[in-house]
């Protein structure tokens, strides 16, 4: 879902240089194409670095976690993109906010993968 919506805003980035006569916005290129780019591949890709090899459960747990507010975080990415190129300050509140959440879903699940029952590996 994050890939498809990244791919739409980088349409989107490429298009707005049609109405600003050539010039692309950073803004928008950010909003709408790379943070949500960003977010949704980490929250593929963090769980297969972490618990490396066959797919687990708990991989699968971890990227349905970090996945669970994708929607959201684009909606709010987006949102902030087109309220930052309005000239409304409070925009990068919307920007800033989804990438705070995703901060402390991912630093939640590392504190997960560190635990202790994952470190003994004379547990089953």
């Amino acid at each position: 879902m994050s890939r498809l919506c990244a791919l739409f805003g980088f349409w989107i980035t490429l298009g707005s240089a049609l109405w600003r006569e050539g010039e692309v916005s950073l803004t928008l290129f950010l909003t709408w194409f790379l943070f949500p780019l960003v977010t949704g591949a980490l929250a593929h890709l963090l769980p297969m670095w972490w618990w490396p090899g066959l797919p687990t459960a708990r991989r699968e747990a971890a990227q349905r976690t970090l996945g669970r507010l994708a929607v959201l975080r684009i909606g709010a990415f987006w949102s902030g993109g087109v309220l930052i190129s309005l000239d409304i300050p409070w925009g990068i509140n919307l920007v800033v906010a989804p990438l705070l959440l995703f901060l402390g879903q991912v630093v939640w699940l590392f504190l997960l993968a560190r635990s202790p029952e994952e470190s003994n590996p004379s547990r089953p």
